[in-house]
């Protein structure tokens, strides 16, 4: 178990801050373990063969604990976007799931393929991982970041309906725990063996690259009935029932349509009957992509705060309504009630943003690199942006007041979204050629640095020295001298992390070597790059 679950976790959380807490999670007795170290949590899973065992998709910034998992503004940091695809087996209760070999195929038609796709036994998980983990500054980057995990989710959704009328659970919460390769599912009373069936697929730089590819994918065209007709089984119904909480106070917060169905009080519903505010919400929380009992949860206790029946003696009632507004869920109606921006071109998406914003942008460039580098054009000229700022409301909003010294206006989270759309839609795409990747301008860096600093014959000179070396044949580099060399020659500021990953790319390797450092024995941290570079200087 332990190489596959060690390679696992490794490919989640090599590049996690190291003060970051991975969870691991056993399903018996609903402990938590927390984890610096990777070698840490593979050790705790070995000593838990036979049992359900998950894996937090998020980061804590402590340990919480053996009785808590994280709520969702807990979270600290998150490894990537998962899905869960269920496929039709004596395990499942639920209607509409895709057969095995489809389950799988869904997976890969999504606009990238997982970096890694996982069989828990009874479906697949596809994990998009970042590049390394996407860290959190505040409640509306976490926001943020559930609405596009929401969007990614939808699109899955819209694929499986279009190819054979199934549906996707939801994973998109910041606190989802997921199995991991390497352990067993238990699941029906029988133990099955949880393995990764595929791996080193796409990464993303960012938030804003699976934003990027919403937009330039285009939804899968509707089966020609409408909808199939969704059948959900039997609802609990209980007079003392609440909703999710963190589901639902995002809806009432961010929502204006939610928080007045809820209370009972919109002017714009045609249908102000009871039936009428229970079947707007329920189209809500679909729209949300709650759970069908999450959905009758609301409804009990949106009429029993309003003082409304029940209905508990209306057979079917609670199970009709859901049903409908899950069937309803690609609707004219329901796109009414999510009034989702939409633009015919670029200039009509830039002065929907801009009407928006309260700040015109009149151009928005991607330069093709890797990372790709955005430049937005406002009146008072152009601004060059940062990674990852051109999709985050708050940075975004920062730079602009920073140059035109007028702050733009603040948005809703889901409505962040649109414009976010809007503004990648609207991008011309230029070229800046191979060196200005990640991985061409470290290579550039590296060659420049070993010619300016020819590297020297073996290693303890280099260690007071400080310089590039040779050792069989081979160039070794201090990383951390490297990056800081970079820093001051290019004005180039990159981590050691992402720096790291670049040279991985090319075919450099860490170690650790023994070394002699003012007379004692000692070790240090070197990378060994390709013998292509045996030559340079």
């Amino acid at each position: 178990m332990s190489d596959e679950t060690r390679d696992f976790l490794t490919a989640l959380f090599e590049w996690k801050a190291p003060e970051h807490y991975i969870l691991i999670w056993t399903l018996a007795d609903k402990r938590s373990a927390w984890f610096n170290e990777i070698s840490q949590a593979v050790s705790y899973v070995e000593g838990k063969k036979g049992e359900d065992i998950y894996v937090g998709v998020g980061l804590a910034a402590e340990d919480r604990g053996p009785h808590r998992r994280c709520a969702e503004g807990e979270i600290a940091a998150v490894v990537g976007i998962v899905l869960d695809v269920d496929y039709q087996s004596d395990v499942h209760q639920k209607p509409n799931l895709p057969p095995q070999a489809q389950a799988a195929d869904l997976l890969l038609g999504m606009p990238e393929p997982p970096t890694v796709v996982v069989h828990t036994g009874h479906g697949y998980h596809g994990w998009w991982l970042f590049k390394e983990p996407w860290e959190f500054d505040d409640d509306q980057e976490r926001a943020a970041y559930k609405q596009v995990a929401m969007d990614w989710t939808k699109h899955a959704r819209y694929l499986a309906q279009a190819r054979g009328g199934w549906t996707v659970d939801s994973t998109f919460d910041l606190a989802r725990v997921m199995r991991i390769p390497g352990t067993v599912n238990c699941k029906g009373g029988e133990s099955v063996e949880v393995h990764v069936v595929s791996e080193g697929g796409w990464r993303a730089g960012g938030l804003g690259d699976f934003l990027e590819l919403l937009v330039l994918t285009p939804q899968p065209p509707p089966t020609e009935t409408k909808l199939v007709s969704i059948k959900i089984g039997k609802l609990r119904r209980d007079p003392r029932a609440a909703p999710p909480p963190d589901k639902f106070t995002a809806m009432i917060a961010n929502d204006l349509k939610f928080r007045q169905s809820y209370r009972r009080n919109r002017r714009d519903l045609a249908d102000k009957s009871p039936s009428g505010y229970d079947m707007s919400l329920a189209t809500l929380a679909a729209m949300a992509l709650w759970e069908p009992q999450e959905i009758c949860d609301l409804l009990v206790a949106s009429r029993r705060d309003a003082g409304c029946d029940l209905k508990f003696d209306h057979p079917n009632y609670y199970e009709r309504t859901v049903e409908t507004a899950l069937s309803w869920t690609d609707s004219e109606q329901a796109r009414e009630e999510l009034k989702i921006l939409d633009a015919d071109d670029g200039h009509d998406a830039l002065d929907k943003v801009s009407q928006a914003l309260g700040v015109r942008i009149s151009r928005v460039v991607r330069y093709w690199a890797d990372p790709p580098v955005f430049s937005i054009e406002i009146e008072d000229g152009m601004i060059l942006l940062e990674r990852g700022v051109l999709t985050n409301q708050r940075k975004l909003r920062q730079v602009i007041e920073e140059r035109c010294l007028k702050r733009p206006n603040l948005m809703k989270p889901e409505d962040w979204t649109c414009i976010a759309r809007l503004l990648l839609g609207a991008t011309e795409t230029f070229s800046l050629g191979d060196e200005n990747t990640d991985v061409g301008a470290a290579m550039s860096w590296l060659n420049e640095y070993l010619r300016i600093l020819s590297p020297i014959e073996g290693v303890d000179d280099s260690v007071h020295l400080r310089q590039p070396f040779r050792e069989n044949g081979r160039v070794c580099i201090y990383l951390g001298d490297f990056v800081r060399w970079v820093e001051m020659h290019f004005r180039a500021r990159r981590s050691s992390k992402s720096m790291g990953a670049a040279l991985r790319f090319v075919g450099a390797v860490p170690e650790t070597i023994n070394c002699n450092a003012d007379g004692r024995m000692t070790t240090r941290a070197i990378w060994r790059l390709p013998k292509g570079f045996a030559e340079t200087g």
